[in-house]
């Protein structure tokens, strides 16, 4: 068995040699989502959300990706998630789809970021910040349709603020849109009613005389996957949101998906310390795991602090040579201790796979989510706080279709 120092002159360039813990980013598995999303919306503009920081892959990683795939805008929920898709490069259209405060607003003009419009404050706040910066800026209507929590309530209102919109001579308005409740369930009946009030405003802006912007959108992930009378087959939406499945993961449960969606997102180590222990031995904080027998044990440096939950301490599971190998012990902020006992082939430095595929088995992040009771949303946005180095690789495991 090579010692620790050995196997570090041997460590791939693009792996972290500070700690050996981190994330891939699988390009190749967002190219495909992104050119399966827009095959099945019939190349509808593609608002990608890449909010909470791409939902805890990297936005700064994935949002430039995505522009060279061919996004026509980003969504994110603050100024400052804006500033950082700018300084990463982004060029195109950047909406906030959350509240901005008024003390930000004038910086959300000079980013040339779009404002999602809450009332006539936030419209007439807009206009006085690009008319001194002698610009246009661009704003968007989110229209209340059942939701109730961001958008303008009652609807008619925000058909009143479209009209308003006209009356301002440094405001563009660029796009009209509503948010599903229900999309990512089986029943639609919800997402029909919230639909059907949402093309009744449309309607009624029309009546107005007032052309529709060139954004007018109302499919999330759920949506794209199974309303296409939100994107295909409605010629007045110009566009969707997907957010969720365009990282390949799960939209919603019981429904058929018009594709397949692949993970981006990889967890992985290296195994840095083995350790053979005799029995009745313990492990970890506690002592929570004793050896029923001599025992073979080893360590990655990756806890709770980067995302694996303390509640997997002696139930998880981490991939070794396509091993479904047990986790032992209290999972530490830090480090976690593998039992290796059964597996004599495993030896340093072995590349451990906390998410993702080995062999013929898997770790997904949805079955994360099950073992803690919550949503992929919920647990893949909580990387997003961890300090794991993001590494971007091409693999690709399947064809692309563009």
């Amino acid at each position: 068995m090579p010692n620790q120092v050995e196997a570090l002159k041997h460590r791939p360039e693009h792996e972290p040699f500070d700690r050996p813990a981190w994330i891939e980013l699988s390009m190749g598995n967002l190219a495909h989502n992104f050119h399966e999303i827009q095959q099945t919306v019939g190349g509808k503009r593609m608002i990608c959300m890449v909010k909470a920081n791409a939902y805890g892959h990297g936005a700064r990683e994935i949002a430039p990706q995505l522009e060279k795939l061919g996004a026509d805008a980003f969504g994110v929920v603050s100024v400052g998630e804006a500033r950082e898709l700018r300084e990463a490069g982004i060029t195109q259209d950047i909406l906030i789809v959350n509240y901005v405060p008024p003390f930000a607003i004038e910086e959300a003009v000079k980013l040339d970021a779009t404002i999602t419009l809450r009332d006539k404050g936030v419209l007439q706040a807009v206009n006085v910040a690009a008319k001194k910066q002698h610009k246009t800026a661009k704003v968007q209507v989110h229209i209340d349709t059942g939701m109730h929590r961001e958008g303008v309530w009652p609807p008619e209102a925000g058909v009143e603020l479209v009209a308003l919109i006209q009356q301002y001579e440094n405001v563009e308005l660029d796009g009209i849109y509503t948010h599903f409740a229900t999309a990512d369930e089986v029943d639609l009946s919800f997402s029909r009613q919230q639909l059907a009030l949402f093309n009744r405003c449309l309607d009624d802006i029309e009546a107005g005389e007032i052309t529709l912007p060139r954004f007018i959108h109302a499919a999330n992930s759920g949506a794209v996957l199974q309303l296409p009378e939100t994107h295909r087959d409605a010629g007045r939406f110009t566009a969707v949101r997907p957010g969720i499945v365009l990282y390949g993961l799960s939209a919603g449960d019981g429904f058929a998906y018009p594709f397949t969606p692949k993970p981006v997102l990889s967890l992985k180590a290296r195994l840095i310390s083995v350790k053979d222990i005799p029995a009745d031995d313990s492990v970890g904080y506690a002592r929570t795991w004793r050896a029923e027998r001599n025992s073979r044990v080893g360590l990655i440096t990756l806890g709770y602090a980067d995302g694996f939950a303390r509640s997997f301490s002696n139930t998880g599971h981490v991939l070794i040579h396509g091993y479904r190998v047990p986790v032992v012990g209290r999972v530490s902020m830090d480090q976690t201790i593998l039992d290796l006992t059964d597996f004599p082939d495993i030896q340093l430095d072995e590349e451990v796979v906390v998410i993702g595929q080995q062999g013929n088995e898997q770790i997904r992040l949805e079955d994360w989510a099950q073992a803690t009771g919550t949503i992929v949303n919920d647990v893949v946005t909580r990387l997003n706080a961890t300090r794991l180095p993001r590494v971007i690789v091409n693999e690709v495991s399947y064809g692309i279709r563009s």
